[in-house]
């Protein structure tokens, strides 16, 4: 993939992964589009980074996704990359649930798998129009590997994993290139309650665009690699380590 002169959409752009995406893909000399849920972070984004375009956006709204298209149509009628970010994780534990473990299952499916799902539905025709493109989808090494604490995150990106190879496959004589990012957990306010060792966000960025330049089309990030070969081997055995060896999370 060519990491200059895109036009591209970032999900969940303000703050985090998305963020730090957003940012060196503007050092890299292409037009940045973000779109968030929280206001107050684009426009945040904005005064610091003029030169990105800011959306405001819940894209868990039929309607909202729906007017995200229609304003980039109108707006960015170019755009060629779609990067499909925008997650959010919950604790459960079904034995003794808390009260708003419905409210928090239907958030977590909804945000990290049909969303993406719907927004790759909506924007794919304009892919489609144009001479290079790409949909670049941030999942987990969890899609691999499941940690029992996070059961509906990890559903969920298990799903958007398998989404991501069938399009890579219905796409594969199409224009549209299919990527997908696998780290650990990031130092980023999304995983601010887990207790696990921490990847620094600067690392997962350089590395993906080290992957995307090599069209490397599932990108395993720090010791996904060796999870997705040992998940291979002797899933049983993984499953029970890294639930064994996993201390409780914060909250």
């Amino acid at each position: 993939m060519n990491t200059s002169g895109n036009t591209i959409l970032i999900t969940g752009g303000a703050s985090g992964i998305g963020l730090a995406l957003a940012k060196e893909f503007l050092a890299r000399k292409n037009s940045v589009i973000i779109c968030d849920l929280k206001e107050e972070r684009i426009a945040s984004v904005k005064k610091d980074f003029p030169e990105i375009a800011i959306l405001p956006c819940n894209i868990n709204s039929s309607e909202e996704r729906q007017e995200l298209l229609s304003t980039v149509q109108k707006n960015h009628p170019e755009i060629n990359v779609l990067i499909n970010n925008a997650g959010i994780v919950f604790w459960h534990n079904f034995l003794s649930p808390e009260p708003e473990l419905q409210e928090r299952t239907f958030l977590e499916i909804n945000t990290n798998l049909l969303a993406p799902i719907e927004l790759t539905r909506l924007f794919l025709p304009l892919l489609l129009k144009q001479e290079r493109a790409a949909m670049v989808n941030i999942t987990s090494g969890l899609a691999l590997m499941p940690l029992a604490a996070e059961p509906v995150y990890c559903a969920a990106k298990a799903g958007l994993h398998s989404f991501s190879q069938s399009m890579r496959y219905q796409l594969k004589d199409t224009p549209v290139r299919v990527f997908e990012v696998l780290s650990s957990w990031v130092d980023t306010d999304m995983a601010r309650n887990v207790n696990t060792p921490k990847m620094k966000v600067e690392r997962v960025v350089a590395e993906t665009f080290q992957g995307l330049e090599k069209d490397i089309e599932e990108i395993r990030i720090g010791q996904i690699d060796l999870l997705f070969w040992m998940n291979r081997l002797a899933p049983r055995w993984m499953f029970k380590r890294l639930n064994d060896h996993t201390p409780p999370h914060q909250g």
